[in-house]
């Protein structure tokens, strides 16, 4: 069923004339449906890891297709990629896209970056006894602790 949904919503995204839409939708793009379906994926690896590399996949495919001064969503996705690693079973480059996410970080006014973040320990659960991963887990819940004071 998903399959079809999503086939339709890219032949709908692709039929778009740009001229005869409303002003507001000229801020998305293909990275953005891209992203849709790394949520959705995502979604479905937390109840089964098996669509964690599928969730990988389109979240690495709207990274690319983001346009470089779309930092923002850049952002946003590469915390989604990292929580994507999790799924996948592959903290290490986990912590990598969330390190690219952090340096991203602080040229945003975000918060909804700085919540993302914070909550990629949702589904780093199953790597809690990795070292790095442990360290950075807290060390994110020090950080939101003092950003709440």
């Amino acid at each position: 069923m998903w399959r079809v949904v999503s086939c339709t919503a890219s032949d709908a995204f692709g039929a778009v004339n740009p001229g005869a839409e409303p002003d507001w939708m000229g801020t998305l793009d293909i990275g953005e449906l891209l992203a849709q379906y790394g949520r959705v994926y995502r979604d479905f690896a937390r109840s089964d890891r098996r669509h964690g590399s599928e969730t990988v996949h389109w979240v690495d495919e709207a990274i690319t297709s983001f346009e470089p001064d779309n930092v923002r969503s850049s952002a946003l996705n590469l915390v989604g990629l990292a929580s994507a690693y999790f799924l996948a079973g592959a903290p290490e480059l986990a912590l990598e896209a969330g390190r690219k996410a952090q340096r991203l970080a602080p040229t945003l006014t975000s918060r909804r970056i700085v919540d993302r973040i914070a909550n990629l320990r949702r589904d780093a659960t199953d790597h809690l006894d990795n070292c790095p991963v442990s360290l950075i887990m807290r060390r994110e819940q020090l950080a939101e602790l003092r950003c709440l004071r």
